[in-house]
């Protein structure tokens, strides 16, 4: 994916109105990127457009158990692979 090209796909998944949805998806796949095209056309869209979600996220694009890793493992992840790996297992 080129730069234009993700710039317009968070652009898209972000987007609230499916009309604007629509527009941006429509100006990125005009970009002429078939890799882009490719993986676009084997993704669901409920699965990364706020648009076409199901239940209103609240502009919430993340979850909070995520996060919460993200925060818990902010040191470790400066370690090797292995000791990271046991890190991961010993806070599971």
């Amino acid at each position: 994916m080129h730069i234009t090209d993700s710039i317009l796909f968070w652009e898209a998944g972000k987007a609230y109105g499916e009309s604007d949805f629509k527009e941006i998806l429509g100006r990125l796949r005009c970009t002429q990127n078939d890799d882009c095209q490719t993986w676009l056309d084997k993704i669901d869209n409920e699965t990364w457009a706020r648009s076409c979600f199901p239940v209103i996220r609240y502009n919430i694009m993340t979850s909070n158990s995520v996060e919460s890793l993200n925060a818990l493992s902010r040191d470790a992840r400066k370690l090797p692979i292995a000791m990271l790996i046991d890190f991961f297992q010993a806070t599971m």
